[in-house]
């Protein structure tokens, strides 16, 4: 395990120093070598190189000044640096085509497109790069704003086949990946126990990533969430970043909140004389780092009745082909954020087949959560934070 962590953490290192060296490059390919400003650019980025990693190092932090100080300037600063670095590779993926067309026209008319004269040159590319960090400097502080208000609320309605009459109606608040850590406390924990109260739900299901930290460092800061209150009961399963904070500790805390926590069981609730089986079972990932939390969806349903109206809660969207499977008629999900900002918005896409909101998979509904608050970076954009309010119907 240790020899896998090192191998982990060289190659992870490797690859983020070389993303700076290439943003390095790329933004003073405009100045002299002796220019002052090449040592600013070489300075900020070496900033932004060595606090990233020490955040990262800091996902188990007690609540101490120091650790939370490094996490609220690195995750900023990780996010500045992502949107540079995304607009950069969009730049240079446009300097690329002028360039082939420079040549195309030189070819066809004997003219240029772009300036031949190196000082003319010189001064294209800083215009180019100034305009890469001004975007990149106002979309981070328009996602900075918008990662502070609070979640809007998604109202849904979902139709199940041959839903019981008594179930019609039945509404469901979902919140996900809140991620209490340095950035958000408990402010803000109890603005979206308010918000969650004032839909009326039924029941309530928090989907995993709810902190990242460890219970003696957050935990007043998570209580808050303790007001939730369902007829039903509120539901919990684990996301990945439980596992990184200590997830034995954080089940314990969570159920002294009078949540009911689901691994790999389930729950069959009855309304005005109607079933509803509540089944939930860890991050898939989970059993990487606590073997026995393996995921494991007919361990969630031994004994279930069979007639009844089945809901999964699970953290990432993928589960949902082996829901399916098992006869499932809503799963509940989130992890994605839905990319969280632009450019990653896009690119989710490519490593998540379902990145947010209703799908209808193979006859079953799955919802996915954008994440009632944010990861990491203090940035939205393009992705609302969310609160979920899930009503059923009858198809």
């Amino acid at each position: 395990m240790l020899v896998q962590q090192l191998m982990f953490l060289t190659v992870a290192m490797s690859l983020w120093a070389g993303m700076h060296v290439y943003v390095f490059r790329r933004l003073v390919a405009g100045f002299e070598p002796a220019s002052p400003w090449r040592r600013r650019v070489k300075w900020l980025l070496g900033l932004s190189w060595a606090v990233a990693p020490l955040t990262f190092t800091q996902l188990r932090s007690s609540g101490a000044p120091l650790p939370d100080l490094i996490q609220a300037i690195g995750y900023p600063l990780l996010g500045i640096f992502s949107l540079v670095i995304g607009l950069m590779l969009f730049k240079d993926l446009a300097w690329l085509v002028l360039l082939g067309v420079d040549k195309l026209v030189a070819r066809a008319s004997g003219g240029d497109v772009l300036p031949k004269d190196p000082e003319r040159r010189r001064l294209f590319e800083r215009t180019l790069n100034g305009a890469v960090l001004t975007a990149a400097g106002a979309l981070g502080a328009v996602g900075l704003s918008q990662a502070r208000q609070a979640a809007e609320v998604i109202r849904v309605t979902l139709a199940i086949p041959e839903l019981p009459e008594a179930l019609i109606g039945l509404r469901i608040a979902q919140v996900s990946d809140i991620h209490v850590g340095p950035t958000i406390r408990k402010e803000r924990t109890a603005e979206i126990a308010q918000a969650v109260n004032a839909l009326s739900p039924d029941l309530i299901a928090v989907t995993g990533d709810l902190v990242d930290g460890v219970v003696t460092g957050i935990g007043e800061h998570v209580a808050p969430l303790g007001e939730m209150k369902a007829p039903l009961g509120v539901f919990f399963v684990t996301g990945n970043h439980e596992y990184y904070s200590g997830v034995d500790e954080w089940l314990d805390f969570v159920r002294s909140l009078g949540w009911r926590t689901l691994t790999n069981e389930h729950v069959t609730l009855t309304k005005d004389g109607a079933t509803l089986v509540v089944a939930g079972t860890p991050d898939r990932s989970s059993s990487r780092l606590k073997p026995e939390h393996v995921e494991d969806l007919d361990a969630a349903l031994a004994g279930a009745p069979e007639a009844a109206v089945r809901i999964l809660l699970a953290h990432q969207p993928r589960t949902a082909y082996k829901a399916v499977e098992r006869g499932f008629d809503l799963m509940l999900s989130g992890h994605t954020h839905g990319g969280q900002y632009f450019p990653y918005t896009l690119l989710i896409h490519l490593a998540q087949p379902f990145s947010a909101g209703a799908h209808l998979v193979e006859g079953m509904w799955l919802y996915v959560n954008r994440g009632t608050t944010y990861w990491g970076p203090p940035i939205r954009l393009g992705s609302p934070q969310e609160i979920t309010l899930i009503e059923l119907a009858r198809a």
